[in-house]
């Protein structure tokens, strides 16, 4: 799987989330050390996670954790249907988190697991 920056234009990628991400962060001094940035779509009342990264120092703390329990308050709040993602698939740490949060693998695209959690009535 190539690294993000293979993929996409980072600067592009960054303006583009600043502009239309909700985004959940968490900083520590003046230091962003996490991040969730959503895509929620009023019209169809879907929404779609495209970011969750976290400064490496800082892996393992619970930081990720607790940025998608705020993204999926979020949504429930606002009375999204549900919240998509996709992750490396061989990403397994991150596959065991998104788990862990009721999101289910429904497809495999271009080496990626597409994951699903509804929220209707959650």
């Amino acid at each position: 799987m190539p690294s993000l920056n293979k993929k996409v234009d980072i600067k592009l990628y960054a303006e583009k989330i600043t502009t239309y991400a909700v985004r959940f962060e968490a900083w520590y001094a003046d230091e962003l050390i996490g991040l969730v940035a959503a895509y929620f779509n009023d019209e169809k009342q879907a929404s779609f996670i495209t970011n969750v990264s976290t400064v490496p120092q800082y892996s393992g703390k619970g930081i990720a954790s607790q940025l998608m329990k705020e993204c999926i308050s979020f949504a429930n709040a606002n009375r999204f249907n549900g919240i998509t993602l996709r992750v490396a698939q061989h990403n397994s740490n991150a596959i065991a988190l998104y788990s862990k949060f009721g999101f289910q693998q429904t497809g495999l695209e271009e080496g990626e697991v597409v994951m699903q959690k509804e929220l209707a009535g959650e």
